[in-house]
């Protein structure tokens, strides 16, 4: 994704800063994005605890720029698991 600045910036690193702990994904690639830009979706990989792959789909909310106030609601969903709510 763009940032204000116009340097690009990882998915799973904006994630990883606002507090969403992605220990077992892999996030490989943005598939869609809403206008507004904090809803993404996209396609990776999740390994459990038995280390089994999982090929999974998720589902990423970011707060809008400026709205710092939100940071606690940024997520990922996964194929039926919630993992690192903030």
């Amino acid at each position: 994704l763009w940032d204000g600045q116009g340097h690009v910036r990882r998915v799973d690193e904006i994630l990883t800063a606002a507090g969403v702990d992605l220990t077992g994904w892999y996030l490989s690639e943005v598939t869609g994005m809403s206008a507004d830009g904090t809803r993404l979706v996209g396609n990776g990989f999740f390994v459990d605890d038995a280390n089994v792959l999982y090929a999974q789909g998720w589902v990423a909310e970011i707060p809008a720029p400026g709205v710092a106030g939100l940071l606690g609601e940024a997520g990922l969903l996964g194929a039926g698991r919630r993992r690192g709510r903030a």
